[in-house]
């Protein structure tokens, strides 16, 4: 054997010796990595049980990243949990999340959802001092949901969700803290004031609609424009006519809300008001019909009166809609300009 031949064996023998101890080594630098990982796991996991359960001597004190979301389309970091927590232990909840503040947390941050722990705090069974902690901590009150799609188009702000659940304590307390009245979902283009009729079927009990009332005046005492329009050209006067509220609608008009508005399909409160068929109220129609008679025969961009639907082509008739001047569920054909009965 060549000197040659010597050097190049013992080359391709400590090259095959090296190749083995780079593995060796990639696989316990790895092992540790995955060790890392799955211990800063169970501690995200530990903190964001203490948040859950409102245990504060559970809280860990270190270690966990505080601004890391839970797995899942609506995760939520260790704020977010810690806000919604457990009404009963509202003391320790209050606790935990001053601590988790003070240790850094982001006030304003996103869950999955686009919501801010404001936002989750205003929740059913809201807590003042919790939310007294977070405005102090300089949490953006107006702040809109982060996340807008053609499923969630009515993602709005705090003072949204509470005039669409209809709570009047929260609508109180969101105003009193200077909430905006005039802010805009970002694509219906809706008011807190649009949103009070949001569950229209809900309203057929007394005491639903005695709440929506209180939040309508609530809402247009601070200064919510009754006549602002969403993208589709509603007032809420036209969300009132569709839910047939009619103490809500004599409440509107009283405050100077316009009856001729028309949304963009051309409608009137008096097209919404007798298409209602499920919450159907016949006070309705004569309130709208003592305050202006030719809505009655006012027409629509297809040339349908509430009561007379037209074909496209104009050639035939029909009647359309349940008729809110005969007796229900009887539906007939109101000649133009009959009187109201």
């Amino acid at each position: 054997m060549t000197i040659k031949e010597n050097l190049g064996n013992r080359f391709r023998q400590k090259a095959g010796i090296g190749a083995i101890g780079g593995s060796v080594l990639f696989v316990l630098i790895l092992t540790v990595a995955l060790g890392a990982i799955c211990r800063a796991d169970e501690e995200l996991a530990k903190l964001h049980e203490a948040c859950r359960c409102s245990d504060f001597a559970a809280l860990p004190q270190e270690g966990a990243d505080l601004r890391t979301l839970s797995p899942g389309v609506a995760g939520k970091a260790a704020l977010h949990w810690a806000v919604e927590g457990l009404p009963a232990r509202s003391a320790e909840r209050l606790r935990i999340v001053q601590a988790l503040l003070d240790r850094g947390a982001d006030v304003n941050q996103r869950s999955g959802d686009g919501r801010t722990p404001f936002q989750h705090a205003c929740r059913e069974g809201w807590d003042r001092p919790l939310l007294d902690l977070l405005l102090t901590r300089g949490t953006a009150i107006d702040a809109l949901e982060g996340k807008t799609s053609a499923s969630r188009p009515n993602a709005g702000t705090a003072l949204h969700r509470a005039a669409e659940r209809r709570d009047v304590e929260l609508i109180t307390y969101l105003l009193e803290k200077r909430a905006d009245p005039r802010c805009l979902t970002p694509r219906a283009q809706e008011t807190p004031l649009h949103r009070v009729f949001a569950r229209a079927v809900s309203l057929e009990s007394e005491k639903a609609r005695a709440r929506s009332l209180a939040c309508v005046r609530l809402l247009v005492d601070a200064g919510c424009p009754p006549d602002a329009t969403d993208s589709r050209g509603r007032t809420a006067l036209h969300q009132a006519a569709i839910a047939s509220h009619f103490e809500a609608i004599k409440e509107l008009l009283s405050r100077g809300t316009s009856i001729d508005a028309r949304n963009s399909e051309g409608w009137s409160a008096m097209h919404c008001a007798v298409m209602n068929r499920a919450n159907f109220d016949r006070r309705v129609i004569k309130c709208l019909h003592s305050r202006a008679a030719g809505l009655l025969d006012a027409t629509d961009k297809l040339g349908n009166t509430p009561c007379i639907g037209q074909s496209p082509s104009g050639t035939t008739k029909r009647c359309k809609h349940s008729c809110c001047l005969e007796r229900m569920p009887i539906c007939a054909i109101r000649p133009a300009g009959a009187p109201l009965i």
